[in-house]
């Protein structure tokens, strides 16, 4: 746009917008109502509002939620709490125990333990066959059981 032509824009812009007003005003008159309110309103205390409380539905569902958890946690106990060692049929694996044990694992075998207190009850199930190099080290002993056949 050529810059003559954009302040000839300009200018014929305000000489409207001052001719067609969008709005009229009447500035004392909207000052003396505002004067008016203020001198009638009454100046007492503000009142303190009382504290809401929690609402009770956000408890139920902490309390919902908190119960899923544990009856969650009750149900898949053993996927998290007991540790599983397979070997797949012809494999043969050797592994170390917490405790710092060596098995090796012979084929199509499994190997569970409890993994948080193992080092204090070394108890383990075997399915399959196995061989163990126990720590001797340990005062508590290496103990198994198999499934009955």
């Amino acid at each position: 746009m050529n810059p003559i032509n954009q302040e000839q824009y300009f200018t014929w812009l305000d000489e409207w917008e001052r001719q067609s007003l969008q709005m009229q005003t009447n500035q004392d008159k909207a000052w003396e109502t505002i004067t008016n309110q203020l001198e009638n309103t009454s100046h007492a205390p503000l009142q303190v509002l009382p504290r809401q409380r929690f609402p009770l539905n956000l408890y139920g569902l902490a309390v919902s939620l908190l119960a899923c958890v544990l009856i969650a946690g009750y149900l898949f106990k053993d996927q998290w709490q007991i540790k599983t060692l397979k070997t797949q049929p012809g494999e043969v694996r050797t592994l170390e125990l917490p405790d710092g044990s060596q098995v090796i694992l012979n084929s199509n075998s499994t190997l569970s333990y409890n993994r948080f207190s193992f080092k204090n009850q070394r108890n383990i199930q075997l399915t399959g066959e196995a061989e163990f190099n126990a720590n001797i080290k340990k005062t508590t002993l290496l103990s198994g059981s198999t499934p009955p056949t």
